[in-house]
């Protein structure tokens, strides 16, 4: 063990304080009533006196022992009122109960709590690294800091935190066993787990000397991700409580394989607590990305395809960090709150769409990259601990309330930096020694918060890395922010700062003003921030604005008797005058003075809810500095180096679009649905929703597909509007001539049965294409009734992917033992791209996009998948080798999924016509639930994201729900022809199943005609008052023109009564 190591002293500090703790609390519950029987007995008498005798000795001469008695009783009482909220804590501790608040107790009710949690955080000794946390650094005066850096950044505390990759640097050959370390292990359990003796860590760590080089608190702190050599004599005695990774027997490389090459950039974030470090990208120089039929190669396939030799454990990159190159990379949350303002407009967007149309998808390389980089659980988890810490704090006294200047989140782990001490952190908050910095630990349960005001709603990222660490600043706390250092780096942030406040969660609402920006920035910041955002065209008359609001803010806090807005929020007293207002000036050169005198006052006024972020090199009280590298420097929080967030303006630009094309209204807010891609017969004539096209409007197969089958493309499905070639060229996904709106359908109401195919406008060019006649379409899929009978009597060698649902994937093969959720990705993946396949590369970029994974790692999650799906009835395997010259990865013919049934259960009941009723139920039959629900849903903090690939894919989830709920419609018209309301109804119900936010207008006017055609008025009252409830409208008319459209042919009367 390295005594002298930084980590050493601040965990014996720390056992010292626990252990303190501890002691008071024995003290507490056992000393101090022991001192008092002794010395003053028992306080309860022996008998209950009587009135005389209570009144005899209130009147008789007090000889001392009545003033003795009460001095008895008096510390009695003070016990207990100590000793029961002690109680109440250390049992709600213990069971994870949120602790009632004790009327009366409440001073004493927090000071137990930080007793409780500073004894109940007992952890391991020194000589006991952990892998799960951090320890935070002391400060300079004034300021809590926190170790948020990499190698080399200078703390004042002298702490360092390393990155994954740079302490995994060891001798590429090495014959030894290796142990790649898990969140939550201690370097004493390793140590117990592979030699026995937990005291032999010290061995384990003299064989890794390149760690304490990289990290001098090594090996009191290890990180996830790091690759330990073990001694000769190791012997895996099986995982435990803080051993729980995983041990690497050694094996010789294959020859074409290079061995990792550890990531060792200065200036980059490094994670607090990183997921395993992916290898760098190993180039398949013998697999072009896109090959020929008539290209050739001198590498035999089978070589490529061939499975590592332990194909059963190499999966440590499968959840590899995004690198801090990629796009969006240091913008992790913008990521996500930019996907959370996306999914909320699209919904809007849904109540306008026509049916037999979906909503476009026009920049779908973007918004992948956007889910790539979207870290959410960071996002949820500190708008939801914000909350909960306001919810905690509403008891307290004004004068304990929080100086909160900063936060810092790693790993679920929500830190808040304090300018001054405070120890009154209400639980499940926990206060550090230091008391300068409260902690909420990943694992803590929050309570509800829904109808709790945001404390801190200008928080904002300003340095930020992909594997999950995240440093905000409190701009209201700060009042002036000035950003100075390299002129692009600091436009770059400042624009980040922009967004972020534009879309966060954990701000109510805030007025966002920006002035000196670029023009064009300016306009694209308020296409993704909406009405929060406003451009200022003077930097004078915005400060000037800006001191006017501080300077009334100051009287309203004044006049309510409260110190702070901070107070105002939480204890919601005039809570609606400290929404906050934000001043963010790209360019402060020429309003030195002005801002100078801003500062000064904001300092008197104290948290406000006004607050100032300037790019000027002015002196100011708060200050960060930016390098051309993008290195942040925060001196008052002791932090150099380490990576600031950052918009560039191309970034913005390309963003912009996106949310700009998902706030468009009717009728441009849908699309058509394009072709079928499938070169099947049954997919002749079809849309992608399965929509049976009429032959002069069939927009099919055109002459890509003609260019494909002459061996002049190489991507089978590449004319199809969805695919990268189009978008790549900034292209919208479907060419403008297709999707030009049909102003015959704006008469279109939900009173009549309604003709689909009217209602997908064609181009001529589509028009002059031939298709297969209405008479011959029931002959293209002979085999639907076998495949439907397969799907419910499961055939024993043919697999079954369910995506109508939740992700579900049966088949005969051996199942993965692990990452079940990420292998069924990898498999719907292959399914929907059919026979169009896909090549390694593109498997890489779908699945980690961005992350260089290393192409062994791919082969290994392939050969597992392999293995899952079987053989089928001929022993030809579901996922054969890509040993042909194309080198395409695809499945089998003959794998089912659901979708694809779906589809070609509706083509051939729209074929039908009036007979065609059961084929639409069987298809809707198939419908579980919301199509891919929960699939996109994170794994944790700082990991990949799955299914980023969905956007510009065929099995994007809100088109599956709009080809379902279109379904449905053509379902209740059929029914309501022949009385059947019943089955209308069961119609209605399987499309609310697969919307369940009822985002789509349709179902809602089906459910109304059904309700009318039963005479049940008091039902139609009820589903249109619902309505405009969950449309937060305030009346019918404000709901889309096409919906009121039809609501006043079906209820007028309603409506004029309303």
């Amino acid at each position: 063990m390295t005594r002298n190591s930084p980590s050493a002293g601040h965990a014996g500090a720390g056992i010292l304080h626990r252990l303190a703790a501890q002691l008071g609390i024995l003290a507490t519950l056992g000393g101090i009533p022991y001192a008092l029987y002794a010395l003053a007995g028992n306080p309860l008498p022996d008998h209950i006196p009587s009135w005389s005798q209570l009144g005899e000795l209130l009147t008789t001469r007090d000889d001392g022992g009545l003033f003795l008695t009460a001095i008895a009783w008096a510390g009695w009482i003070g016990w207990t009122s100590f000793a029961l909220p002690l109680l109440v804590e250390i049992v709600c501790h213990v069971f994870r109960w949120r602790p009632p608040r004790l009327l009366g107790l409440a001073w004493q009710q927090r000071r137990a709590a930080a007793l409780v949690a500073a004894a109940l955080s007992i952890g391991a000794a020194p000589a006991v690294a952990s892998a799960a946390a951090v320890t935070m650094p002391a400060a300079p005066p004034g300021i809590a800091a926190t170790a948020y850096g990499q190698e080399g950044i200078a703390l004042t505390a002298t702490h360092t935190v390393t990155s994954g990759a740079d302490a995994n640097q060891r001798p590429a050959a090495d014959s030894r066993a290796t142990y790649v370390v898990a969140r939550g292990d201690w370097l004493y359990y390793i140590a117990e787990r592979t030699l026995g003796d937990g005291d032999r860590y010290v061995d384990i760590a003299k064989l890794n000397p390149e760690m304490k080089k990289a990290d001098p608190r090594f090996p009191d702190h290890i990180v996830p991700g790091q690759r330990l050599r073990l001694p000769a004599d190791t012997d895996d005695r099986g995982s435990r409580r803080h051993a729980t990774g995983t041990i690497r027997k050694p094996s010789k490389p294959p020859a074409t394989e290079e061995a990792p090459v550890p990531e060792s950039t200065p200036g980059r974030v490094a994670p607090a607590t990183p997921p395993p470090p992916s290898s760098d990208p190993t180039p398949e120089a013998s697999t072009p990305p896109t090959a020929t039929p008539d290209s050739t190669s001198t590498t035999p396939t089978a070589a490529a395809e061939e499975d590592p030799p332990d194909a059963d454990t190499d999966d440590s990159d499968f959840d590899a960090v995004l690198p801090i190159s990629a796009a969006l990379a240091t913008a992790g949350l913008l990521a996500a709150l930019l996907l959370i303002r996306l999914t909320q407009r699209r919904r809007r967007q849904r109540q306008h769409r026509r049916p037999g149309r979906r909503i476009p998808t026009p920049h779908p390389v973007t918004e992948r990259q956007v889910r790539a980089a979207a870290q959410p659980v960071d996002v949820n988890r500190l708008d939801h601990a914000l909350r909960a810490l306001a919810t905690g704090l509403r008891d307290h006294d004004p004068a304990d309330l929080p100086d909160l200047a900063a936060a810092w989140l790693s790993a679920g782990e929500v830190h808040l930096m304090l300018a001054h001490a405070n120890t009154s952190a209400p639980p499940p908050f926990q206060t550090d020694s230091t008391a300068m910095s409260w902690m909420l630990p990943a694992t803590a349960t929050l309570p509800d918060v829904d109808d709790t005001l945001a404390p801190l709603p200008v928080l904002v990222t300003v340095a930020s890395r992909p594997g999950g660490d995240h440093l905000l600043i409190d701009l209201e706390r700060t009042g002036l922010l000035a950003i100075s250092g390299d002129t692009e780096r600091a436009a770059d942030l400042i624009r980040y700062i922009a967004a972020e406040l534009a879309t966060n969660q954990w701000s109510d609402d805030a007025e966002v003003v920006l002035v000196g920006f670029e023009p064009v920035d300016a306009e694209n910041l308020i296409t993704i921030g909406g009405n929060r955002i406003t451009a200022a065209t003077s930097t004078a008359e915005a400060i000037e604005r800006a001191r006017r609001r501080v300077a009334a803010n100051a009287k309203a806090m004044t006049d309510s008797g409260i110190t702070s807005t901070l107070a105002g929020r939480i204890g919601d007293i005039v809570a609606d005058a400290w929404m906050p207002h934000v001043l963010l000036i790209a360019d402060g050169a020429d309003a030195e003075e002005q801002l100078t005198t801003l500062e000064t006052e904001l300092r008197l006024a104290g948290r406000c809810g006004v607050a100032v972020a300037a790019v000027t090199d002015t002196t100011t009280t708060w200050q960060v500095g930016v390098n051309n590298e993008g290195s942040l420097a925060i001196d008052w929080l002791s932090i150099t180096n380490t990576t600031a967030t950052r918009l560039p303006r191309d970034q913005l630009a390309r963003l912009a679009p996106v949310m700009r094309a998902a706030r468009a209204a009717a009728p441009t807010a849908d699309e058509q649905v394009p072709a079928a891609p499938e070169p099947d017969p049954w997919a002749e004539g079809t849309d992608a929703h399965g929509h049976l096209l009429d032959d002069s409007d069939a927009p099919a197969r055109d002459q890509d597909e003609q260019l494909e089958e002459n061996g002049e493309r190489d991507d089978p499905v590449a004319g199809h509007p969805t695919t990268d070639e189009r978008v790549q060229e900034g292209l919208p996904a479907v060419p403008e001539t297709d999707r030009t709106p049909v102003s015959a359908q704006a008469g279109t109401t939900a009173t009549q049965p309604v003709d689909i195919q009217a209602l997908a406008p064609i181009s001529e060019a589509a028009r002059a294409r031939t298709t297969t006649p209405a008479s011959r379409r029931e002959l293209h899929d002979p085999t639907l009734d076998e495949d439907v009978d397969a799907w419910y009597r499961p055939d024993p060698y043919r697999p079954r992917i369910a995506i109508l649902g939740p992700v579900e994937v049966e088949a005969a093969g051996e199942p993965p033992d692990e990452r079940i959720r990420f292998y069924s990705e990898l498999v719907v993946y292959l399914a929907q791209r059919g026979r169009a396949g896909a090549t390694g590369d593109q498997i890489d970029d779908a699945i980690w996009p961005d992350r260089g994974v290393n192409a062994r790692s791919r082969r290994v999650a392939i050969s597992k998948v392999r293995r899952w799906l079987g053989e089928n009835a001929d022993g030809v395997q579901w996922l054969p080798p890509n040993a042909g010259p194309d080198r395409l990865y695809r499945l089998t013919p003959g794998v089912l999924l659901d979708w694809q049934l779906f589809r070609r259960l509706r083509a051939r009941g729209e074929a039908r016509g009036e007979a065609g009723a059961d084929d639409l139920r069987r298809a809707l039959e198939l419908v579980r639930g919301e199509p891919l629900a929960g699939a996109e849903l994170p794994y944790s903090s700082g990991y990949r994201n799955p299914y980023t690939w969905l956007p510009g894919s065929d099995v994007q989830p809100h088109n599956l729900a709009s080809a379902i709920v279109d379904t449905a419609h053509q379902l209740v018209n059929l029914y309501l022809r022949v009385g059947d309301t019943s089955g209308a109804r069961w119609a209605v119900e399987r499309a609310w199943l697969a919307d369940p936010a009822r985002s789509d207008d349709h179902p809602w006017l089906d459910a109304m005609r059904v309700a009318h055609a039963d005479n049940r008025s008091a039902e139609l009252r009820a589903l249109l008052d619902d309505l405009v409830r969950t449309r937060e409208v305030e009346v019918p008319e404000d709901l889309s023109p096409d919906t009121y459209a039809a609501l006043r042919e079906l209820v007028g009367n309603l409506l004029r009564v309303g």
